[in-house]
């Protein structure tokens, strides 16, 4: 049973190293390269939120 663990552990650790590799990379590659806040237009939409009445609250 121990030798299988085993086995199954270092059929998985490369996979493992190489995901933890590129999300790495893609962190460092992307860190301080934010795009530009966009200007938000005011297009005279209003969103809001139903207040069911008192008495049917429950």
């Amino acid at each position: 049973m121990r030798k299988r663990n085993i086995v199954s552990l270092l059929l998985i650790l490369p996979i493992a190293i190489f995901i933890w590799f590129v999300g790495w990379n893609l962190c460092w590659i992307c860190d301080g390269k934010t795009a530009p806040a966009r200007k938000i237009r005011n297009n005279g939409l209003t969103f809001t939120v139903l207040v069911p009445e008192q008495k049917y609250a429950t």
